[in-house]
């Protein structure tokens, strides 16, 4: 890719986050996450970083030259995967061992192997200092995390699926086959005030045993059930639902692997990533049933 098609944009002073961003146009290529030594620490950390690497967007929203050693390292990865070496060369501080380092000093701040841990460490450390992390604002006054957290752990059915799932972490009781109550959480979530770009769900498996629970979750979601009624009032009429999301990517694990499953930016192809290993073309339903899935990412078709 020619050296011209990289920018430098400015946002206006007073927006948050307006240091200068990159934009560029990202080759469609997946980027590869080595993990030579085949360390469950850093299989998990690859598998949370796939999760955003593919994203729309993304490539107009990471800071030219942060001050954030992190963000630094993760905008020349996601920049030197992207384009040609001769284009790479105008970033600043690019290092060839960027993405050793970034796994590195992730794996460090991971104090516990699970998902939900690797996440906030990558947003913490990453994504909510960039222009990007307010794409999964879940306006933090009202949640812990800006993204749903629902906890599996004390779950005894052999399935269920994410709507239940939904219903039940936001305070509406659900009967589960043969009139069974799912357990009730011990803080049920406010409705949601705004529309995230991108909709992030982590489920919590780990207790004294992982939970096996096998969990059904479409392709395409409408969340307008789970909304506050101001925000509702605010949609125009179409033919299609303004609070429809389409799921992007997910993170499974099986026998303590993790490996994500991603389209790449809005192409409709799915990939099945492990570490540096990707498989092309995977075949994917309306519906996916998965007894290991312990992130969904789902993004807002208006944003498509």
């Amino acid at each position: 890719m020619a050296e011209d098609y990289i920018f430098i944009v400015s946002p206006p002073l007073e927006e948050a986050h307006s240091e200068p961003c990159l934009s560029w146009q990202p080759d469609e290529v997946l980027i590869q996450f080595p993990n030579l030594e085949k360390d469950p620490k850093v299989n998990l950390l690859n598998s949370a970083l796939q999760l955003f690497t593919n994203l729309p967007f993304i490539n107009n929203e990471l800071p030219y030259n942060s001050e954030e050693k992190y963000v630094k390292l993760f905008t020349n990865i996601l920049h030197s995967g992207s384009i040609n070496l001769g284009a790479t060369k105008s970033l600043p501080n690019l290092n060839d061992d960027d993405t050793a380092q970034l796994q590195r000093i992730l794996k460090q701040n991971l104090e516990i192997e699970q998902v939900s841990h690797a996440l906030d460490v990558i947003f913490e450390s990453i994504i909510l200092k960039t222009r990007f992390g307010q794409r999964f604002d879940l306006q933090p006054q009202y949640h812990q995390s800006p993204y749903i957290q629902i906890d599996l752990r004390e779950l005894s059915h052999a399935n269920t699926t994410l709507m239940s799932l939904l219903n039940n972490a936001f305070g509406t009781p659900v009967l589960f086959f043969g009139g069974q109550l799912l357990p009730k959480p011990l803080f049920t979530l406010p409705k949601l005030k705004k529309l995230p770009c991108f909709l992030l769900v982590s489920f919590n498996r780990h207790g004294k045993e992982l939970n096996t629970t096998s969990v059904e979750f479409p392709i395409e979601i409408d969340v307008k059930q789970f909304l506050d009624p101001d925000l509702i009032s605010t949609f125009k009429k179409s033919k299609g639902s303004p609070s429809a999301y389409q799921l992007h990517s997910f993170i499974t694990q099986k026998d303590g692997e993790y490996m994500t499953y991603t389209r790449l930016r809005a192409s409709r192809q799915w990939y099945k990533i492990i570490d540096s290993d990707i498989e092309h073309d995977v075949d994917m339903g309306h519906f996916i049933n998965s007894a290991g899935v312990t992130v969904l990412l789902y993004r807002l078709k208006d944003a498509q």
